[in-house]
């Protein structure tokens, strides 16, 4: 940390020397622009060459070895995605890529990227491009399309149970690679953010620590997806349909852990704790649930074929209260007052 006086010039104007090191380091001469973004702390952001409106793309080249495991592969070009490179070219070391491996990117990108097209493809390689930035998207909006999306499946399992609509139960469990986008979509964003300070303002983060937070929202909204779609997974296990007094236990259940997940989102939109604190008192009540329903199901000597994907589906229901749970502790962090 260095210290600088304030300086009085021309009569009226303040100002204050840049140090020498990082001038250097940022390659400032005389005469160059400077923005000087103001924080809310009251803070000063100091870039350089901020005026670039258009940035250059991020471009990325992968080479894939002969002997590469296509998985692999794919990993890496996962990773760079995330990392913000918006370019992303796939070369193979030999004449032709891997079938396995050009069919598991084509997929990826269908399937869990978000704007993200193949521009350029030949037997030898393969070019990504995403064209979507920041400036298209808010954390929070995109958060709550998530929790949106997640909410509808969960629902959706949950009344399929009772007549076993094995076509919608099917849609269901592939339903979840829209969350999945979505949430490779907010980590990249993130990471974008951590990069480059400036892009807070745009995500609508208010402070750099608050990012973290979203982070681990993001995670806790893809699982309740995925417990939503393995809720349909089970269901389609079922040999029949639960009679209606156990169907309307689940029932009873899913409304418990439905709203304490939404109490929790609830609590992070809006930082209040009332909210936080009314999804901790749901979602202690579902444990108990649980085990009274499976107690009752086992109690009349049910098949283990019916009585397996029932206890699964209950777990899944209890989990998927207990992430709700976690963002609202995530929400009480977030609210808490930074040390002055």
């Amino acid at each position: 940390m260095e210290y600088r006086k304030v300086q009085l010039t021309g009569g009226s104007t303040l100002t204050i020397s840049l140090p020498k090191q990082w001038t250097k380091r940022a390659g400032i001469s005389p005469g160059d622009r400077l923005a000087i973004i103001p924080q809310k702390d009251l803070s000063l952001h100091v870039v350089p060459r901020l005026e670039e409106e258009h940035p250059a793309a991020l471009d990325a080249t992968l080479t894939v070895g002969p002997q590469e495991d296509p998985e692999a592969a794919l990993r890496r070009v996962i990773a760079h995605y995330l990392v913000g490179y918006d370019i992303i070219r796939i070369h193979s070391v030999k004449n032709r890529l891997p079938i396995r491996l050009r069919t598991l990117l084509k997929e990826t990108i269908r399937n869990k990227f978000i704007g993200t097209e193949i521009v350029e493809e030949s037997s030898e390689k393969l070019v990504l491009q995403a064209f979507l930035g920041h400036m298209d998207f808010s954390i929070e909006g995109t958060l709550n399309r998530m929790h949106i999306l997640s909410s509808i499946m969960h629902k959706e399992a949950i009344e399929s149970i009772q007549n076993l609509d094995r076509e919608l139960l099917a849609d269901l469990v592939n339903r979840d690679n829209d969350i999945d986008r979505l949430y490779l979509f907010t980590v990249r964003l993130l990471k974008k953010a951590m990069q480059d300070p400036h892009v807070f303002e745009d995500l609508g983060i208010r402070r750099p620590r608050d990012a973290l937070g979203y982070r681990l929202v993001s995670k806790s909204l893809e699982r309740i997806a995925d417990h939503a779609a393995a809720i349909a997974e089970n269901a389609l296990e079922l040999p029949s349909p639960p009679d209606q007094e156990v169907f309307d236990r689940i029932v009873e259940m899913y409304r418990i852990s439905d709203e304490g997940h939404k109490q929790g989102v609830l609590s992070l939109f809006k930082l209040d704790q009332k909210f936080a604190d009314r999804s901790f008192e749901l979602v202690g009540r579902l444990p108990e649930m649980e085990e009274r329903i499976m107690q009752e199901v086992l109690g009349g000597k049910t098949d283990l074929n019916f009585a397996l994907p029932i206890r699964m589906i209950l777990e899944s229901n209890r989990r998927i209260g207990e992430y709700g749970a976690d963002i609202a502790e995530i929400a009480i962090n977030m609210i808490a007052r930074e040390p002055s």
